[in-house]
């Protein structure tokens, strides 16, 4: 609570204490609570709080979620037989002493909304919480579904202030601006019926998928001192980095962050989460969602006999990492890799795309050979490839013939070789196109007559780019390697 009011969140403050104080002596909430697991697997667990103080149980699962997701990478715990749990925040930011993004959903202590175009008071304001570790600090939302939480009209209410208009209607949707007169009026959801599906959503999550009450079974605690509300709750957290055990330098860390979520940016996506890897290499990685129009969606089928195919990165990435880690490369060697594997593709979609692309697919862990196949048999087609060795990053057949190969070489070789007519092409360079690629280029297939203009516009965009060569009708093997003479 002395948190809540240093935070600025005065609904949630000693403000509340007379009210708890008044449920405890009114045998609404019980102070001896055995709080425990109800049941759980890896990445979750339920929680019965025994009717204890919300605060007392909802720390409980904040730190049951932590120590799942230091094994798991990503932990969902919910709680039934609560009570209210002041600020949403307060246990979102739990996580983030554990380099740690925090989620906190709950359903309210009472139901001051009415679902869309009605009057029923059938939801309570339903807060989310998100907390998410940063360099310079947290970033942490923290909201009710409505556009006011009830805890502000009351509080406003004790101070005797007005409420703004667009916080409360009453019955005939008219703005109520009394907070004395609140059990008259309804809160408004925010952002209109999408508040009402959010704050729907929530009480199914934290509420009626734990077992606790939502909707009419809802007590106004309020009104009622002696019922057991039986509040639902969830927190989540997800371990976005996967750094090994040993210690970093906090530097080393900051600058990974910082680099991913400018890639972020620079791509115009959304971040969900990750996992955590325990392995003694550092491992970072993003789980990522965006919006994207139906037209502007380009798959791996669709590539029809006479499409040519153009290539937007040079190939052997894998083969380089590996000689990275055996420290045979030099440091401008070492900048030359990574700023393949730093590129976006979103240069390369957006161009295909703009003219016109029928399919396309990124070349990583399968490799060129292992995503050249998928596209020919979604497509139904051969794909007939003219390989050389100019498609390939500086000295990668060098360190090939050497015997520097990753694992994951072999194994896309022994896969994918069976679908594969190699022709005159064979040794280094044939395997090499096995190698699996950290952050690939583009296999762009489009109409033959646009693919001088597609590469015209990435050598505009200075997208490297090669033709690879072209669809024929299918034949007997998925994939063609001729001479490129």
């Amino acid at each position: 609570m002395v948190r809540a009011d240093l935070n600025g969140a005065d609904g949630h403050g000693i403000f509340r204490l007379p009210q708890y104080v008044r449920r405890i002596k009114g045998g609404g909430v019980n102070v001896n609570p055995k709080v425990r697991v109800e049941r759980e697997a890896a990445g979750m667990a339920l929680i019965d709080g025994d009717n204890g103080m919300g605060h007392v149980v909802m720390s409980f699962a904040a730190q049951t979620a932590i120590e799942k997701a230091k094994t798991a990478g990503a932990a969902w715990v919910g709680v039934h037989h609560s009570n209210h749990a002041g600020p949403a925040s307060l246990y979102a930011a739990m996580p983030l002493a554990h380099d740690m993004i925090g989620l906190y959903l709950a359903v309210g202590n009472a139901n001051h909304m009415a679902p869309w175009g009605g009057i029923d008071m059938l939801l309570s304001t339903n807060p989310i919480a998100v907390a998410a570790p940063g360099h310079d600090g947290p970033i942490v939302l923290d909201m009710a579904t409505s556009v006011a939480a009830y805890g502000k009209v009351k509080t406003a209410a004790q101070r005797g202030e007005t409420l703004p208009e667009g916080w409360m209607i009453d019955h005939q949707g008219r703005p109520l601006t009394d907070p004395k007169r609140a059990d008259e009026g309804l809160l408004v959801p925010i952002g209109g019926y999408k508040g009402y599906g959010l704050a729907l959503v929530i009480g199914l999550l934290a509420g009626s998928l734990n077992g606790a009450a939502a909707g009419s079974e809802t007590i106004d605690f309020n009104a009622d001192d002696k019922t057991a509300t039986n509040t639902g709750h969830a927190i989540v957290a997800l371990s976005i980095a996967a750094f090994p055990e040993r210690d970093l330098p906090e530097e080393w860390v900051a600058a990974i962050v910082r680099g991913g979520a400018l890639a972020l940016e620079q791509a115009g996506c959304t971040l969900l989460g990750g996992h955590s890897v325990r392995d003694p290499e550092i491992k970072f990685g993003y789980s990522v969602t965006g919006v994207v129009a139906r037209r502007r969606v380009l798959t791996n089928a669709g590539v029809r006999p006479g499409d040519a195919l153009v290539l937007t990165k040079p190939l052997g990435t894998g083969i380089l990492a590996t000689a990275l880690k055996q420290q045979r490369l030099t440091a401008p060697q070492i900048r030359r890799l990574t700023r393949s594997m730093t590129q976006l593709n979103r240069a390369a979609s957006e161009a295909a795309v703009e003219f016109g692309a029928r399919a396309a697919t990124d070349i990583t862990g399968y490799g060129l050979i292992g995503h050249a196949r998928q596209v020919a048999d979604a497509s139904g087609v051969t794909l007939r490839l003219r390989p050389e060795a100019s498609w390939l990053l500086p000295r990668v057949l060098e360190l090939a013939e050497a015997g520097v190969k990753p694992g994951g070489l072999s194994s896309n070789r022994e896969f994918f070789a069976p679908s594969v007519d190699a022709g005159p092409v064979g040794g280094t360079l044939l395997e090499v196109l096995f190698d699996p690629q950290t952050s690939g280029g583009l296999l762009i297939a489009l109409p033959a007559r646009r693919a001088s203009a597609l590469r015209k516009a990435l050598d505009r965009r200075r997208v490297w780019n090669v033709l690879a060569g072209e669809a024929v009708a299918r034949g007997p093997f998925a994939l063609e390697l001729v001479s490129s003479s």
